[in-house]
Formats: structure tokens, C-alpha cells, sequence
């Protein structure tokens, strides 16, 4: 990824073509006809309080495995999702 995608306080101060490696696994990708689908897993122990701290927590991963999944596969990410086992459920984000 460019250094100014992620840092974009360094903009003007990198070339934009000064690159990150960005390591991570997806737990699950489905390809559909219309697009990608993602799903990351969380075993974080989170209450219902917690939730919007767990999804804001982990929204950037997740967003990052779906420019990563569109680079690769050239298909739109049509939806990605946080499911967190404490809670028995999924979160659109």
C-alpha cells in the first residue's frame, strides 16, 4: 500500500510511490456472483456495551483485507463482516 494511504499525515513529506507490506490473513472470503463477501472472526469477550469499541476497533483490518482482496481478485467487495464468537453474531461494516 502507498505510505500516504495509511499515514496520511507523512502526504507531501513520502513519495506516493513509497509502499507498506501489510501482513494478514482473512478468515473467510466468498465469491459470489456480485462480489466478494469478507468475514473476520473475533474471540475477543465483548458484551453488547462493548460492541461499537470492537467493531471500531477492528473496522481498518477489515477494510484493508477488502482493498487487498479487490486488488487481487479485480471483483468488488459487496460486504464484510465481524463475527464475534462472545456474542454469537455479526456485524456489518
Amino acid at each position: 500500500l502507498p505510505v500516504p494511504d495509511l499515514y496520511p499525515e507523512v502526504t507531501g513529506r513520502v513519495s506516493p510511490k513509497e509502499t507498506i507490506l501489510l501482513q494478514g490473513v482473512m478468515d473467510l472470503l466468498l465469491v459470489e456472483g456480485d462480489g466478494l463477501v469478507i468475514v473476520d472472526y473475533k474471540t475477543d469477550w465483548l458484551t453488547e456495551q462493548d460492541l461499537d469499541e470492537g467493531v471500531n476497533r477492528y473496522r481498518v483490518q477489515v477494510d484493508l483485507y477488502a482493498r487487498a482482496a479487490e486488488k487481487l481478485l479485480g471483483r468488488p467487495v459487496k460486504e464484510k463482516y465481524l463475527y464475534f464468537f462472545s456474542l454469537n453474531r455479526a456485524v456489518a461494516v
